[in-house]
């Protein structure tokens, strides 16, 4: 047990729950200033230790993906059209996401309350971090959304995303897969996995995905264990 004298402390008085920039949340810590000092602070997991993000739950939704084929399906992305089955020839991760801006503004009344909605910009940003790795691994990364395009752009071009982001507002993919999605707001969203496929077919299925921050290095250690050794 430690005992520290407290010289000097301050506090933050709001009303309503928490409500935190997705862009500070996917940093490694948070930074603020206080009067003319830039103080840093460790982050507190979104889904962690802060208690307003609520974990999804393992209900089996997704087996039957694991060993399906890509369908062939062309869809536009921040970097022109993408053949789904054309780019799962080789090595793909594709992780789904619900709704990514890097904006604190949800899409919809009560997001947070949503099991899996929330950690979609930490996701992104984790995999930005992780993109060289993977791509050493041999592996092309993509992510997926209902959203559109422009908003897709947006989004890569505020939190710096190299990777493509593939829009599917019509959820065709998930009609081809019977993908898990949700509706909120009078919306429909993709509930947050991510498939890895090898010779146009899905080889791993990581759902649900209770800590989105991590899934990135949860994939590229399962590509390290499976193909690390491959020529």
């Amino acid at each position: 047990m430690l005992a520290l004298q407290i010289e000097e402390a301050s506090a933050k008085v709001r009303t309503g729950p928490p409500k935190d920039f997705d862009t500070d949340v996917a940093l490694p810590i948070w930074t603020s200033l206080h009067g003319h000092q830039q103080q840093e602070v460790l982050r507190v997991s979104e889904t962690g230790a802060t208690g307003h993000s609520v974990p999804p739950e393992d209900n089996g939704t997704c087996d039957h993906v694991l060993g399906a084929a890509l369908p062939v399906l062309t869809l536009e992305s921040t970097a022109g059209p993408v053949n789904l089955a054309e780019s799962g020839a080789d090595l793909l991760v594709l992780f789904i996401y619900p709704h990514a801006t890097g904006l604190p503004e949800a899409p919809v009344t009560g997001w947070d309350l949503i099991p899996g909605a929330r950690g979609c910009t930490a996701q992104s940003c984790a995999f930005r971090d992780q993109h060289d790795h993977l791509t050493e691994l041999g592996a092309a990364l993509a992510g997926l959304s209902v959203q559109t395009v422009a908003e897709q752009r947006e989004f890569a071009a505020r939190v710096g995303l190299r990777y493509p982001l593939i829009s599917d507002p019509k959820q065709q993919l998930a009609h081809a897969l019977a993908l898990p999605t949700f509706t909120a707001g009078g919306r429909t969203f993709y509930r947050r996995l991510t498939l890895i496929a090898r010779g146009r077919r899905v080889v791993k299925v990581f759902y649900p995905v209770a800590a989105p921050e991590r899934n990135a290095a949860d994939v590229a250690a399962w590509l390290e264990r499976a193909y690390g050794s491959d020529e």
